[in-house]
């Protein structure tokens, strides 16, 4: 899956050093990412230097987001009061692009460290104010939090809980695409974990409410960090109790069917969790 980028390693250590010259720089506008997309299906991101954001004056318009061996990234916050929400960055050779590259483009352990990054940035963006009193938030000392200096409120790093399904009867699983959504390839069920509730129950309860079916013999299958989205994925399969008649929430689902190991189709790559568990179950290698 994308996390798996050994040998490299991902340092996530909060590091409050200046941006250095060869630093990645990464500047996101809604769901794009500034990057050069190679002919040869590769991507790369500008460096400080190339962003001129190593030059004196410039430095504070970054923020340090994590290391992947030992290069560092840092995010572009923007100038003034344009900062996180809206500006773009102009690099010659660059362009935005919209983030679902990260699906397919290499090196797959750079995608993964744009992924993260657009987690991070998610975060920075949307906690720029006090949620409790309204004034400026500012970094927090050593940690990667935020904090508001006039009510004392310390935020840290959100993170979404969301569960991924494999409802299989025998050598059939259930397989839908989503209603309203960009993505339109196939997909499983899943859905948000709810307060106070366990993901084994968050799985019962999504089966029944996307596709009117009962779920029993909840299995882990492994978990991803899904930062496009802020999320962690847990993946899990399941079986079927009872009937095997779909009925879908059409405000979630355009369609949902029951398909044998033969008729699933070869998956692009397993990067994503969903993609995986496909695969998985094709090759007859789910947990039972």
């Amino acid at each position: 899956m994308i996390q798996d980028i050994a040998p490299h390693e991902l340092r996530l250590a909060y590091d409050r050093r200046a941006i250095a010259p060869g630093d990645s720089v990464m500047a996101f506008c809604g769901r794009e990412l500034l990057v050069c997309l190679g002919a040869e299906g590769t991507v790369s991101l500008p460096t400080a230097d190339q962003a001129t954001l190593a030059a004196p004056g410039r430095a504070g318009q970054t923020r340090f987001l994590f290391s992947v061996d030992d290069r560092r990234f840092n995010l572009w916050l923007g100038e003034g009061d344009e900062g996180l929400v809206g500006a773009r960055l102009d690099v010659p050779g660059f362009a935005y692009e919209d983030l679902r590259f990260l699906r397919v483009r290499e090196p797959e352990w750079l995608s993964f460290a744009c992924s993260v990054g657009a987690h991070l940035w998610q975060w920075y963006r949307d906690n720029r104010f006090c949620g409790r009193c309204g004034s400026v938030m500012e970094p927090f000392g050593p940690e990667r939090a935020m904090t508001c200096r006039a009510c004392g409120n310390v935020v840290y790093p959100r993170i979404n809980p969301c569960v991924i399904i494999g409802l299989t009867d025998g050598d059939r699983l259930v397989c839908s695409r989503y209603a309203g959504r960009a993505y339109k390839g196939v997909a499983l069920l899943a859905g948000y974990v709810e307060v106070g509730e366990t993901p084994e129950a968050a799985v019962v309860r999504e089966v029944a409410e996307e596709v009117g079916l009962v779920a029993t013999n909840v299995r882990y299958v492994g978990s991803q960090p899904w930062g496009m989205d802020g999320n962690l994925l847990l993946g899990y399969f399941c079986d079927v109790e009872g009937s095997r008649r779909i009925r879908i929430d059409e405000d979630e689902l355009a369609s949902a069917s029951w398909l044998s190991r033969d008729e699933l189709a070869d998956v692009p790559n397993t990067r994503t969790l969903t993609f995986h568990m496909i695969d998985l179950f094709r090759r007859g290698m789910e947990p039972r």
